[in-house]
């Protein structure tokens, strides 16, 4: 602790661990220390460019400089940043508001004129997806030719036994995109926003006691279209609170009124529905990514890995009642898109 106060020069009066980092009351106001590992510190460069920006637009800057003006700063062998964070943070959620706070930030994230090669993804899914279904047919046949043989991994049975509707699910969302003529999407969007999220959901943002939405991942920023940001979340929040077509609305209703979608933009959240990610990430990881990485642990956070996204495999009951949920999405979202928004997605 003594270490971070001089990094900082503040009083810490109180603090706690927490599964986001270090919170801390200080002389500051309250504070949290967040672990980042080595892979999400390329990403400085476009966070800087994108805080020069929102310093000029007016929008909250979380991350607080050290005593030095680092941003990201050594401690004990591992790296961190600091944030502020609100005193008492609000447990409900106005999703039209948030639909509105996140067009402002993409709106925002159009003047940055600075491209970032390390921490782009903008017009690269397609060619991505089409190598998952490539790795797909390369695991099958490794899955084949174990199953049931001594040395064999559980996933071998799985995947063999499902290996068709996977590839099949895997080449209707490509289907989707490509309807969607995602490379012209990606070129005409950039007028309208630069930066997404690796990954948004609820662990993303935090609201204030006075409801101001405060983006709490910066280094999860990068460049890539809108609708990634869009459809992350509301995939996310089916997967965590079911469907609720109230929520959804309110958010895209939010969104539009800030920064009207294309029509194109609902095509490619649809295909992000249907791709099996989950299921491709855990076979991945079971077949060529072994995990977990020690070395990204933490010394101040003994067992939390920093700045990455989680890898331990759900159980079976949650994984079902997931891929049931994302099932009610991928089932109801065209409907409900047709009739609030006029957008027919045809199924």
């Amino acid at each position: 602790m003594e270490k971070v106060k001089r990094s900082y020069n503040f009083n810490v009066y109180r603090y706690q661990y927490t599964a986001k980092g270090l919170w801390m009351d200080t002389n500051r106001g309250p504070v949290i220390l967040v672990p980042i590992n080595d892979s999400y510190k390329r990403k400085e460069s476009l966070v800087r460019d994108a805080y020069r920006v929102m310093e000029r637009t007016g929008m909250t800057l979380p991350i607080l400089p050290s005593a030095e003006g680092n941003w990201i700063v050594e401690l004990d062998g591992a790296s961190y940043y600091l944030m502020r964070w609100p005193a008492e943070e609000s447990e409900w959620i106005d999703y039209t508001s948030l639909g509105e706070s996140l067009a402002q930030f993409h709106l925002m994230s159009r003047y940055i004129t600075h491209e970032h090669a390390s921490s782009r993804e903008l017009g690269t899914w397609e060619q991505d997806w089409s190598n998952k279904i490539r790795n797909l047919y390369q695991y099958q046949r490794v899955a084949y030719g174990r199953v049931g043989r001594p040395g064999a991994h559980p996933m071998d049975s799985y995947l063999v036994q499902n290996f068709e509707p996977l590839l099949q699910r895997c080449q209707s969302a490509l289907s989707y995109l490509q309807q969607a003529n995602y490379a012209e999407v990606c070129t005409n969007c950039q007028a309208v926003g630069k930066i997404s999220h690796e990954r948004f959901g609820h662990q993303q943002f935090i609201v204030s006691s006075h409801e101001n939405i405060l983006y709490v991942d910066p280094f999860l920023w990068m460049e890539d279209t809108r609708v990634r940001d869009i459809g992350q979340f509301i995939q996310a929040d089916v997967l965590e609170f079911g469907w609720n077509p109230q929520q959804i609305y309110s958010f895209l209703y939010g969104y539009q009124r800030v920064a009207p979608l294309l029509p194109q933009e609902y095509y490619i959240m649809y295909a992000m529905f249907l791709m099996p990610t989950e299921a491709l990430n855990k076979i991945n990881r079971i077949y060529y990514r072994p995990s977990p990485l020690a070395s990204l642990f933490s010394p101040l956070f003994p067992g939390f890995e920093p700045g990455s996204p989680d890898h331990h495999d759900k159980n079976e009951e949650v994984e079902q009642e997931e891929w049931e949920r994302n099932e009610t999405l991928i089932n109801k979202f065209p409907e409900l898109m047709e009739q609030a928004f006029q957008v027919k997605i045809k199924k």
